[in-house]
């Protein structure tokens, strides 16, 4: 038999009859060389036992080391047998005791690491905290093959300050600036097929994203990443979408290097071999084109909420043809495999796809059809992971399957109790729970009595769960919790106690929540107010003074209006004017031709956001809803949308609804005004005994706009006089000029297109 000299070292030191040099007499080398010949040639674990014992009196800490290795490679290592108990737990006792750090090396953490993870039946754990402090204890010299040993173990063990210490060092040895472990020519010194092991490595030890990018540069630059194997490739480019901390610019190079790689004739697409290295490239680049477009949002820190994203990632494509070309490339290998028969696929190659296609905002309905058949076809084994990840990537494309949402998800969620079974992963569940509870609320999916069922089911694990969420989730929790609360009661116990505990959870981490998620906290406050105003908002609990404060003095609103200015640009994917879409504008026109005095972009003071257009003297809002606010293959009214519907009529608005797709086939302008002229007439023939407070409330508001009008014709005295205007007419001088704008407009004294560009001015 060949003996493996990786797994042990040919350099021996004693416990026994060693000098101060380091040296032993010639003998006891002639010895301990025998022994180890032995130790290798040995075929069972009882003739390494045997080994052993016969020369106990020479055996080295290398020997047991050794010895640890090859025994965890028999088969009866881990059988229930006393004599194997007894042994392992001696050599442990004898490697445990030798506290002479000269004799520790890299080859003997590795085997001792190696071993530990093998053997299942005896705790090891002690040898194994040793071993991983020896690693990191003195300097030591480390070849690339023992680094790969000893990260394939630390990824098995469980976690300990002790794996933690060790990780750091080994990956400041990668980068070359670790004081204690030193690498063998460094991450040069790494082959070509060692990459894709190193780099799955990396990832499941969570490593820092510095470490991820130098091994991914150095794959770039140094081997060439159309020099690496497919499953290297698909793995390095993974550790580098999971690990980011790079600038726009970084993330650029990175994404165009990846792209050359995949649309290379030679050696591109065509050479991916399986479908799970397919999905897994495709998720990889979806994630680094994110995470490019979310850091160029916020460096220029305009505070674009929930999936707002979305509009940079697909600007981003379109910007750039050769990640189309390559996307493009990756889906049509990921089809045939689909298409063909999607079961053979497993629930997590089908989920990763389905968030791959998310993640890109590409509308490839054969394939998330193909995807969600697949994921059907598995419905007794799915988690509660693939599940949430399904569920939020059919949100985020709009896509609504109620067979598969309904049927599949809920049934499985209810009969197989996944909501019952947590126990050592709390943040998980969490996070599983809020994205199953936002994608519904998105979608609008409750509705029907078994969506309803998964709303209570969720209600009474969710109290539990809050303090488990992150930033991230909390504002998004809330949220969804009040839109799927439309058709039920607010007042009942469990609504109440969820929405106190999460008022409470964001009050303690309201500065760390991110500022784009304000205004979903917003909207749930409001929501409350107007809704559940019994909610406990006069109790005695810390978020009062807090929500308080937010409200008087506009912290929150000031956010949320920024906020809004800032998607103004990207609110619709028709032809915009100064943030208004045509489709807009041509609502707002054939409104002022039935009856004028509509205000654009109305902000309501109850709603807390605006309006597309309203007319105060008849308390009526138009709502012109295009292709976002609806489902993108059933064109159902998502929940956001839904809920400020219901907010409006709510507080008293006369509620006019104009979807995109019923106004194009109206056809001409003629039409369309019939057609305003119709939705409008039942509402401005209304008597004012029906609606005697509304009326009231609009006539303030109408004599409040005439003391405006005063105080702009005062203003301008005061213009034409020299004189200055007093603090307290600034605000009312700013709402009296964007009213007599639109009379302006409305009269054909000014355009239509300078009416709206001096409000959009003035709001930002």
């Amino acid at each position: 038999m060949g003996i493996n000299k990786r797994l042990y070292v040919t350099e021996y030191r004693y416990r026994v009859r060693v000098d101060a040099a380091g040296t032993s007499p010639r003998g006891d080398v002639e010895v301990a060389k025998k022994v180890t010949r032995g130790i290798v040639a040995a075929e069972s674990f009882e003739e390494i036992c045997k080994v052993l014992h016969e020369h106990e009196t020479v055996l080295g800490l290398r020997h047991f080391t050794t010895a640890l290795y090859f025994m965890a490679k028999k088969d009866s290592v881990n059988s229930p047998s006393p004599l194997v108990e007894r042994e392992l737990r001696w050599m442990s006792k004898c490697i445990i005791e030798d506290h002479h750090e000269a004799l520790w090396s890299s080859t003997s953490v590795a085997n001792v690491l190696q071993a530990c993870r093998k053997i299942k039946n005896i705790s090891l754990d002690p040898l194994m905290s040793v071993a991983m402090r020896k690693l990191v204890h003195g300097e030591k010299e480390v070849a690339q093959r023992e680094v790969m040993t000893i990260l394939s173990c630390l990824v098995r063990v469980p976690e300990s300050d002790a794996k933690k210490r060790a990780c750091r060092e080994l990956e400041e040895a990668i980068l070359g600036t670790s004081s204690v472990i030193v690498l063998q020519r460094g991450l040069e010194g790494f082959r070509r097929q060692d990459m894709g092991p190193l780099a799955w490595f990396l990832t499941e030890l969570k490593c820092q994203p510095r470490t991820a990018r130098s091994v991914f540069l150095h794959c770039r630059d140094v081997i060439g990443l159309e020099n690496l194997s497919t499953p290297s490739l698909c793995l390095v480019c993974r550790m580098l979408s999971l690990q980011i901390d790079s600038t726009c610019e970084e993330i650029d190079e990175d994404v165009d290097a990846i792209v050359q790689c995949l649309i290379c004739e030679r050696r591109g697409v065509a050479r991916m071999d399986s479908l799970k290295d397919s999905s897994m490239m495709l998720l990889s680049l979806a994630r680094l084109i994110k995470a490019r477009c979310e850091d160029d949002i916020l460096t220029e820190k305009s505070f674009i909420a929930g999936m707002k994203w979305t509009h940079a990632v697909s600007a981003y494509r379109t910007a750039n043809p050769s990640i189309n070309r390559a996307i493009h490339g990756l889906l049509e290998h990921i089809c045939p495999h689909l298409l063909g028969g999607s079961t053979m696929a497993g629930q997590g190659v089908l989920s990763s796809i389905l968030y791959s296609l998310s993640l890109l905002q590409y509308q490839a309905s054969e394939i998330i059809a193909a995807c969600t058949r697949g994921i059907e076809a598995q419905k007794e084994t799915l988690t509660l992971r693939t599940i949430s990840t399904c569920s939020w990537s059919l949100s985020v494309l709009r896509y609504e399957d109620k067979s598969l949402l309904e049927d599949v998800f809920v049934d499985r969620i209810l009969d197989g109790n996944l909501l019952m079974n947590v126990r050592d992963a709390e943040k998980e569940f969490a996070q599983s729970l809020s994205m199953i509870l936002y994608s519904f609320a998105v979608l609008n999916m409750f509705q029907s009595l078994k969506s309803k069922n998964l709303l209570k089911a969720i209600m009474q694990v969710a109290e539990q769960s809050i303090p488990y969420l992150n930033t991230e989730s909390l504002p998004i929790f809330g949220w969804s919790i009040v839109v799927a609360y439309s058709n039920m009661d607010m007042g009942d116990g469990a609504f109440g106690s969820v929405m106190k505990k999460w008022r409470s959870s964001v009050t303690e981490n309201f500065n760390r929540i991110p500022k784009g998620t304000m205004a979903m906290i917003q909207h749930t406050e409001i929501a409350l107010k107007i809704e559940a105003p019994e909610l406990g908002l006069e109790d005695d609990i810390p978020y009062k003074s807090l929500f308080s404060s937010l409200y008087r003095h506009g912290r929150l609103r000031r956010s949320t209006a920024r906020e809004w200015n800032s998607q103004q640009p990207q609110k619709l994917d028709a032809i915009a004017l100064d943030g208004i879409s045509l489709f807009q504008k041509q609502v707002y026109e054939a409104a002022e031709a039935v009856i004028p005095g509509w205000i654009l972009e109305y902000w309501d003071s109850d709603l807390q956001y605006p309006v597309d257009m309203a007319l105060l003297s008849h308390r009526i809002v138009i709502e012109a809803d295009g292709p976002t606010h609806f489902t993108l293959n059933t064109q159902k009214p998502l929940g956001a949308t839904s809920l400020k519907k219901r907010l409006l009529r709510r507080i008293g608005w006369h509620l006019i609804t104009i979807p995109y797709f019923e106004w194009s086939i109206k056809g001409s302008g003629s039409e369309h005004i019939d057609h305003l002229s119709r939705l409008l007439t039942p509402y401005l023939q209304s008597t004012d005994q029906e609606k005697p407070l509304l009326y009231q409330r609009a006539q303030g508001e109408t004599a409040r706009e005439a003391d405006d009008q005063k105080i702009g014709v005062r203003e301008a005295d005061d213009q034409h006089t020299g004189a200055q205007p007093s603090r307290d007419d600034e605000q009312p001088v700013k709402k009296n000029a964007a009213t007599m704008d639109i009379i302006k407009a409305s009269r054909g004294k000014m355009s239509l297109n300078d009416a709206v560009r001096r409000q959009i001015f003035r709001k930002q």
